[in-house]
């Protein structure tokens, strides 16, 4: 019996069943840098918008305060 043909999961076609530790670590790595990437576009894509159309100024009414110098203001 071959090793392979002793474990039920290799059996039923299991995918990735044959990978290596050093294709995984490949395969994590360009994950990684594909989710790099896509950040890198979403930040790239955020400064454009931003660019191109600025959020506007809050308008708000100014409130100034006088000093109350009617008792004591010499």
């Amino acid at each position: 019996m071959s090793p392979r043909a002793a474990h039920p999961v290799a059996l039923a076609g299991w995918p990735h069943g044959d990978r290596t530790a050093g294709s995984r670590a490949l395969q994590m790595i360009k994950f990684f840098l594909a989710v790099l990437v896509l950040g890198v576009v979403a930040l790239a894509g955020g400064f454009i918008y931003l660019g191109a159309k600025p959020p506007r100024p809050q308008v708000q009414q100014m409130h100034v305060l006088l000093p109350n110098d009617r008792f004591g203001g010499s």
